[in-house]
C-alpha cells in the first residue's frame, strides 16, 4: 500500500505513544485505588473502551481515504480451508484456557501461583461485578479493535516495505510494548501472544480468528482476576479477624 501521513501519524501513535500513555495511565491508576477513588477501575475501563474505538474510527477514515477496502484490512472470510482452520485453532485455544480455569479454581497450588501472576497488575483486575461487566466489554473491545490495528493496519504497514517474517515479528514487538505497563514477564507474554495471533492472521487470511482468540483470552483473564481479587480480600479479612 501507499504510505499517507495520516499512515505515519497512526503508526508512530501505536509505537510511540501508546506505550507511554499506557505506563502513566497504570500509575495513575494505582494512586487512585490506593486512596480509595470511587468507580477509578471502571472509569479506566471505559475511557480505555472509547479511545480504542476512536482509534479504530480514525483508522477507517484514513483506510476509506485511501481507497482501500476493509477485506485489505483483514476483514473478511472466504470460507476456505485455512480460515476455517484458524477458527478451529482459536475456538481449541478458547476451550483450552477455560478448562485450564477450572482446574486453578480447584488447585491451591494453581492459586497461589495464579496470585503471583496478578498481584502486580491487581489494580486493573475487576473486584466488584459492575468492574467485571465493564472488564468484560473491554475485554471485547480489545479483541476487535487491536486486532484491527496491530494485525490488520500495522501488519500492512509494515508489508509495504518489508515481508512477512518481518510484519509478524515487528507488530509482535509493538503488540508487547503496547503493554509496558505490565513489566518486563506482561511484555514477554503479551509479546508471545501477538506472535501466536499475527501467525494465526497469517494462517486464516482473516482477522476474525484471532479477534475471537484475543477477546475470549481477555475475558478470561478478567475471570481469573476477580476470582484472585476474591481470594485476596477473604485472605485479608481471614487474617485481621485471626
Amino acid at each position: 500500500m501507499n504510505i499517507s501521513f495520516f499512515d505515519q501519524l497512526l503508526t508512530f501513535v501505536m509505537v510511540v505513544l501508546m506505550p507511554i500513555m499506557g505506563v502513566l495511565e497504570f500509575k495513575a491508576l494505582k494512586r487512585k485505588v490506593a486512596a480509595g477513588v470511587p468507580n477509578a477501575r471502571l472509569k479506566m475501563y471505559l475511557i480505555g473502551i472509547a479511545f480504542q474505538w476512536a482509534l479504530v474510527a480514525g483508522l477507517f477514515i484514513i483506510w476509506s481515504s485511501q481507497g482501500r477496502t476493509v477485506a485489505d484490512l483483514g476483514l473478511k472470510f472466504d470460507g476456505s480451508a485455512r480460515a476455517w482452520i484458524g477458527m478451529g485453532i482459536a475456538v481449541a485455544i478458547s476451550i483450552a484456557a477455560v478448562l485450564q480455569s477450572a482446574h486453578v479454581m480447584k488447585s491451591e497450588t494453581s492459586l497461589a501461583a495464579l496470585a503471583g501472576a496478578f498481584r502486580d497488575l491487581e489494580a486493573l483486575l475487576p473486584h466488584t461485578q459492575s468492574e467485571s461487566r465493564g472488564f468484560a466489554a473491554l475485554s471485547i473491545t480489545a479483541g476487535v479493535c487491536e486486532e484491527l490495528l496491530y494485525r490488520g493496519f500495522l501488519m500492512m504497514f509494515v508489508l509495504s516495505i518489508s515481508n512477512i517474517w518481518v510484519a509478524v515479528a515487528a507488530t509482535s514487538v509493538v503488540f508487547s510494548l503496547g503493554h509496558l505497563y505490565q513489566g518486563p514477564k506482561g511484555i514477554l507474554k503479551t509479546g508471545m501472544a501477538g506472535l501466536a495471533m499475527a501467525g494465526l492472521y497469517v494462517l486464516s487470511d482473516s482477522l476474525f480468528p484471532p479477534m475471537l482468540l484475543h477477546a475470549l483470552i481477555d475475558l478470561n483473564s478478567g475471570y481469573l482476576g476477580r476470582k484472585f481479587a476474591d481470594a485476596e480480600r477473604f485472605n485479608n479479612v481471614t487474617q485481621a479477624t485471626s
